[in-house]
């Protein structure tokens, strides 16, 4: 990590050097920006990684002093008290309490992302944008992270917090309630997915019911999904096509 550091900070600096040329700056208006080198760190294991250039040599004490040398922030993640992370209520505080607990069991995550949820609605009203940033983060993270067993019920938590803030962006909720939908059919299990349907709804619910099949349902914008059954049913079993509403 200490060589990777050292070659980024000499980047950022040649990338200074080549806008100068570009610009065709002044020698008196060449200055250097100062880099902050900060590792952050989301491992559950202990940081051993050598953080200083010399550690990586094997050089006499007495020469150290020519070895490029500077100071290091480490920030590990889960070594973080959560009410650091959050105390000024930044989106970035918010996702990153979330990101701690993303291995948490259900019920404990589900709690989180409601506190972070409710936290970003902290935000002032110029920030929307950051607002969306967080918000979407966290979509994917359940999207991507957590088990098929609790995508869905995660994801229409926060749907349902998205839906009642106080930043109204409707096609970024809309891109949010497709991103719902993707994930329901991409489950292994059976869902069924109708569409401004009371009939049908009503319907699936008694054949279910019928079956024996446990079951939950979820209104997501135009969508009512029918999720979590304890089998997979097919269509015809409650007497549709197989071209119907499952997924």
């Amino acid at each position: 990590m200490a060589l990777r550091l050292y070659l980024y900070m000499g980047q950022l600096w040649d990338s200074q050097r080549r806008e100068w040329e570009a610009a065709r700056t002044p020698a008196r208006g060449r200055r250097l920006r100062p880099v902050i080198p900060l590792v952050f760190y989301t491992g559950t294991r202990t940081w051993h990684a050598p953080l200083r250039l010399a550690e990586l040599m094997d050089v006499p004490s007495e020469l150290e002093r020519f070895v490029p040398a500077w100071e290091t922030l480490l920030l590990p993640l889960h070594g973080t008290a959560s009410e650091t992370l959050t105390h000024v209520a930044t989106a970035v505080g918010w996702a990153l309490r979330v990101l701690q607990s993303e291995q948490a069991a259900r019920a404990e995550l589900e709690r989180v992302l409601a506190e972070a949820m409710a936290g970003l609605e902290g935000l002032p009203e110029e920030q929307a944008d950051q607002w969306l940033r967080a918000a979407w983060y966290l979509v994917l993270l359940v999207f991507h992270r957590r088990p098929e067993s609790d995508k869905m019920r995660l994801m229409a938590r926060l749907w349902d917090q998205a839906r009642e803030s106080k930043f109204r962006l409707r096609e970024e909720l809309q891109a949010m309630e497709r991103t719902y939908a993707q994930a329901v059919e991409a489950s292994p299990q059976a869902a069924y997915i109708t569409t401004r349907h009371p009939p049908l709804d009503e319907r699936l619910r008694a054949g279910f019911q019928a079956l024996g099949v446990s079951f939950e349902e979820k209104q997501i914008g135009d969508f009512h999904i029918f999720y979590a059954l304890s089998r997979k049913v097919i269509p015809e079993e409650l007497g549709l096509g197989s071209d119907c509403c499952s997924k």
